[in-house]
């Protein structure tokens, strides 16, 4: 039990870091949450520029994306500790480029408050001017923009940001590779976002509004029943038919057995799912099985027993499971025959055979004892894996479990969504390797954990 203790505690830093690193990821995306929420709700569009900007700094102030990212900042010095403040992360990059070059952030923040005043009141030529120098690092070549620029309107303002820059070309940062730290405390993206985790909250999803943990779970006990449905049939088949194999080892069975695991462990997952379409669930050839969904939505009734409502949906099952199933199956069917074979030659093998015991009472009793250790590893680790891998296959077969869901999230870029599952899966994967923990000591009492 002090094992079992010790390692749920671990089990805290270690989804702190999953977290960190989920985080991170978000922020690093390419995108802006504001635009693209403001994107996907075209009611927007019918706004004003105030009822626009109103809607934007609401969503600014819900992600919190006024505060710094995190507990601390790491950055050069003469980079400014207040930067996370510029929306767009290309500006923001060029205002830091550009005080890492001269240490002088209150010069560079003047010109660029300048450029957004002008910007504001601007026509479409000085729009284009002012647009450009806010992404350009460059000084000197932003002083020739502004020199070149042949425009009557603003022109003592930019004779004004020109000055600032020519002034700003003087400066020369001489501690540019000394490195600083800066504390913002608890008041940061990071810690809310957290805060909103250890509640199960994933935050809101940018496609659909919904909170994100309402929106996984749904999708994660779909995925959850297919790669369970999945290793219990792959276990079932590979255990018998594997010691089968290693009890009549370069028999014809072993033989065709090694061949088939060969030939299936081989062939990628997607190719399999559609030969099983095209053969499987074309009316053109055989119409066995349905070839999307879960379930016929004209059909389908919630109301239904159990009974019928399993009756109704295992024929869409069919084709995933197997699409699942197949790949794992060659794999532990020659991870138990190899072990098996290996078992067959320990001492007690013999010993059991001259005490009169049958061949499939060693093999059942004895030799498959033995071999559990490295099946339940398997175990442990397919079950996060195949939650993983199912994108290809419910992408392919049309389901709505988190796989799918993942994958439409990558692509309307709804990072909110990927994170959450990218968090989710982390944890289901460390609660997988405690429960191998415990099924050690289970299969063999004589494992003592505590000593560990």
């Amino acid at each position: 039990m002090n094992y079992i203790f010790r390692r749920v505690l671990w089990i805290i830093p270690t989804l702190f870091l999953i977290a960190a690193a989920s985080f991170y990821l978000s922020i690093q995306a390419p995108g802006d949450p504001v635009q693209m929420y403001m994107a996907r709700h075209t009611e927007t569009a019918r706004m004003t520029p105030a009822e626009r900007k109103q809607i934007q700094e609401k969503i600014i102030s819900d992600l919190h994306l006024d505060l710094p990212g995190f507990y601390f900042q790491l950055k050069p010095l003469g980079v400014s500790d207040t930067s996370y403040r510029i929306r767009s992360k290309d500006e923001r990059k060029h205002w830091n480029q550009m005080a890492f070059q001269t240490d002088n952030w209150p010069l560079i923040n003047q010109i660029r408050t300048q450029i957004l005043q002008l910007q504001e009141g601007a026509n479409s030529t000085d729009l284009e001017l002012s647009s450009a120098l806010r992404f350009h690092w460059n000084i000197e070549e932003s002083v020739r923009g502004i020199e070149a620029w042949h425009s009557e309107n603003h022109k003592e303002e930019w004779n004004q940001i020109k000055d600032l820059y020519v002034q700003l070309s003087l400066e020369k940062n001489e501690h540019a590779m000394i490195p600083s730290m800066v504390w913002h405390g608890s008041n940061n993206r990071f810690h809310h976002w957290l805060s909103g985790l250890v509640r199960a909250d994933f935050g809101i999803s940018n496609r659909s509004g919904q909170e994100v943990s309402k929106l996984i779970w749904p999708k994660f006990k779909i995925s959850f029943l297919l790669s369970f449905l999945s290793i219990c049939l792959a276990y079932l088949l590979s255990i018998p038919l594997g010691l089968l194999m290693a009890k009549n080892r370069n028999g014809w069975l072993d033989r065709i057995g090694r061949l088939g695991s060969f030939l299936l462990y081989g062939l990628p997952s997607f190719f399999v799912a559609s030969l099983l379409l095209l053969f499987f669930s074309n009316p053109h050839f055989l119409y066995w099985f349905p070839e999307s969904g879960l379930m016929d939505p004209l059909v389908y009734n919630p109301n239904w027993s159990f009974a019928q409502k399993v009756s109704h949906q295992t024929p869409y099952f069919v084709l995933p499971i197997l699409s699942f199933t197949y790949g794992m199956f060659a794999y532990i069917l020659n991870l138990v025959r190899s072990e098996s074979i290996n078992e067959a030659q320990q001492p007690y093998v013999l010993t059991a055979y001259t005490k009169g015991l049958s061949s499939g009472k060693v093999y059942s009793k004895h030799i498959l004892r033995n071999i559990l250790l490295p099946l339940i590893t398997i175990f442990t680790q397919a079950f996060p894996a195949a939650l993983g891998g199912s994108v290809i296959i419910e992408s392919i077969f049309q389901i709505p479990g988190l796989g799918y869901e993942i994958f439409e999230a990558i692509l309307q870029r709804d990072y909110a969504v990927v994170v959450g599952v990218f968090t989710f899966s982390g944890l289901i994967t460390i609660l997988f390797y405690l429960l191998a923990d415990v099924l050690y000591q289970i299969a063999d009492p004589r494992i003592k954990l505590d000593k560990v």
